[in-house]
């Protein structure tokens, strides 16, 4: 497992039908010592983005934004409880 701790959000569904997840792997997250290492490598997002297909460079943004709005917002501006993310979004 990649990280085990990580919080994962559920994309949707490729053309093809599987299912796409993303996660938010810490800081301190080494590719290297990872089950992925030589798979690829880690790049900034902006510079990734002219490579994604429309689907995929959907996917990320969205992902993006939720982990960004999740770390921004961590608890409801109306009853104060602390907010979670549930049903991998």
């Amino acid at each position: 497992m990649l990280s085990p701790k990580a919080t994962r959000l559920f994309l949707g569904e490729n053309e093809k039908g599987s299912p796409v997840f993303a996660l938010d792997l810490p800081a301190s997250f080494s590719l290297d010592s990872s089950p992925i290492a030589g798979l690829g490598v880690f790049q900034d997002f902006r510079a990734a983005a002219s490579g994604l297909s429309p689907f995929e460079g959907g996917a990320a943004a969205t992902a993006r934004a939720l982990f960004e709005w999740h770390r921004a917002h961590g608890f409801c501006a109306n009853c104060g409880e602390r907010t979670t993310v549930q049903e991998a979004g």
